[in-house]
C-alpha cells in the first residue's frame, strides 16, 4: 500500500484532471437545477417564504457551477480531440457538437442566475414582478436541467463507455505499426484459401 503522502498527491492529481473535474460538476449542473425548481415549486405551493429563499439559492448555486464546468470542458474536450483525430476522426464531430450545445446552454445557466438573484432581490409574493421572475425561474430551470442531462449522457458516451478507453495508452494500442500489420496480413491469407474451397463444395 503507497503511503500517505502518495495518496494525497494522486487525489490532488485526481481534483486536478478536467475529466475527473466534469464527473462531479455535471451531474450537479441537472440534478441540483432541477431539485432547485421542484423546492421552488412545493415552497411557493405552501407559500412558505425561508423555504422560498432557499430554493432559489439552490437554482442560483447550481448555475453557477456551469462556470468551472465551462473551463474543465475546455480542456477536456482538448484532449479528446487530440486523441479521436488520430484514433477516430470521425467522433471528433461529437465532441464540437457537445461543445457547441454547453455554449449555447451556458446562456440559459445565466438566465437562471440572473432571474434567481432577481427573485430572491424582490421577493417571490411581494408583487406580481416576483411572481413573474418565480415562474421564469421555474421554466428556465427545467429547461436547462434537460438540456444539462442530454448533453452529460452525450458526454458520458464520449468519455466512460464501458467498451472505449481513455488516454495515450489507448492510442498506442489502437494505432497499427509494421511489426502488427505484417503478421496480421500474412495469417489472413491462409485463412482465405482454406476457406476457398470449403465454399465451393
Amino acid at each position: 500500500m503507497p503511503p500517505l503522502s502518495e495518496q494525497i498527491d494522486d487525489i490532488r492529481a485526481a481534483f486536478d484532471s478536467p475529466t475527473f473535474q466534469l464527473f462531479l460538476l455535471e451531474p450537479l449542473l441537472f440534478h441540483g437545477v432541477l431539485l432547485g425548481a421542484v423546492a421552488l415549486v412545493v415552497a411557493w405551493a405552501l407559500k412558505a417564504q425561508k423555504l422560498q429563499t432557499f430554493a432559489l439559492i439552490i437554482l442560483t448555486l447550481s448555475a453557477l457551477a456551469h462556470f468551472p464546468h465551462g473551463f474543465a470542458w475546455t480542456e477536456a474536450a482538448k484532449e479528446m480531440r487530440h486523441l479521436y483525430q488520430v484514433a477516430e476522426p470521425h467522433r471528433v464531430a461529437a465532441v464540437l457538437g457537445i461543445t457547441e450545445g454547453w455554449q449555447h446552454l451556458g446562456y440559459f445557466f445565466k438566465a437562471l442566475i440572473a432571474s434567481s438573484i432577481a427573485t430572491i432581490a424582490i421577493g417571490l409574493q411581494q408583487n406580481q414582478l416576483g411572481k413573474t421572475l418565480g415562474m421564469l425561474s421555474i421554466v428556465i430551470a427545467i429547461w436547462t436541467a434537460k438540456g444539462a442531462f442530454w448533453l452529460h449522457n452525450e458526454t458520458h458516451a464520449q468519455l466512460y463507455q464501458p467498451h472505449r478507453g481513455f488516454g495515450s495508452d489507448r492510442i498506442e494500442k489502437q494505432i497499427p505499426t509494421d511489426r502488427k500489420t505484417a503478421p496480421s496480413s500474412n495469417r489472413e491469407q491462409p485463412q482465405a484459401r482454406q476457406i476457398a474451397p470449403i465454399s465451393m463444395q
